[in-house]
């Protein structure tokens, strides 16, 4: 009898330290669901960002007119988002990169200086370097603030003529006076057109103009594209017509002449 006693005190106790044990575990575990549902809330908690009604393009400036509240949530929400809090550091300046229509608008989108000067449109690093309408002239009228040219250099490289890329995928700043890409230009008579370019390549520019001919190449707007085989390469009127290139003739080494000196015995 007091086996069966003691028989049945042990196994209440270990009915009780199991079920003890599995309401703790159970505690633990839904106590880690409460916090990682809190931390997910917090993470996807909508955020208001800032963003723009319509495609901007660099050059485009910043006002009520053209951008808007959205919320998203907080988990996508860049460090550099313009927020409401923070949209007069965006108010009044100019747009120096590419954004389109509901996308966040980034302090990376933003010119750092304010009001409406040329000088705003100019990236860190970058120059300014403005072509007369020569240059252009077989795309003038269908070029736009935003839009991205090659330009092939033309000129006289020994005996034979040649053309081939001088640079590519070079900004336009402003078609004439027009630096808005929301403007309509086309069909619109400019003589000039602005780029930006780098201090070199605004150089190499400077001097192929004062000793080759230009050509302006409109790029496609939809973005990377990958170029044809040799398009970096020159073209010649021998590539012009289909002929091979003529190897370049071997110039003969001339014998270094002996000098001898006849002398007699003094």
């Amino acid at each position: 009898m007091a086996a069966n006693k003691a028989t049945i005190f042990l196994v209440i106790g270990a009915l009780s330290s199991g079920g003890a044990a599995a309401y703790f575990a159970d505690t633990h575990i839904s106590s880690e669901i409460r916090a990682k549902k809190a931390s997910l809330d917090e993470q996807y908690k909508p955020v208001q960002i800032i963003v723009p009604t319509q495609n901007l393009r660099p050059g485009d400036m910043l006002h009520g007119n053209n951008l808007a509240i959205r919320e998203v949530p907080g988990a996508f929400v860049h460090a550099e988002t313009v927020t409401p809090a923070n949209v007069d550091l965006a108010l009044n300046h100019r747009i120096v990169h590419p954004l389109n229509d509901g996308e966040p608008l980034l302090l990376f989108h933003v010119s750092e200086s304010t009001g409406s000067g040329f000088s705003t449109m100019i990236e860190e690093g970058q120059r300014a370097l403005t072509f007369p309408v020569d240059i252009v002239s077989s795309v003038s009228g269908f070029l736009r603030p935003g839009d991205r040219i090659d330009l092939l250099v033309t000129l006289r490289d020994g005996k034979q003529q040649i053309t081939q890329p001088l640079l590519r995928n070079v900004q336009i700043l402003a078609a004439g006076n027009v630096v808005d890409q929301l403007d309509n230009v086309q069909g619109s008579s400019f003589q000039t057109i602005t780029l930006s370019v780098s201090p070199l390549d605004a150089a190499k520019i400077t001097h192929a103009r004062n000793i080759a001919k230009l050509t302006v190449v409109l790029r496609t707007g939809k973005g990377a594209e990958k170029t044809e085989d040799g398009y970096g390469k020159a073209i010649t009127l021998n590539t012009l017509l289909g002929r091979p290139e003529s190897a370049p003739k071997k110039v003969a080494k001339k014998a270094k002449a002996v000098q001898i000196i006849r002398g007699g015995a003094g």
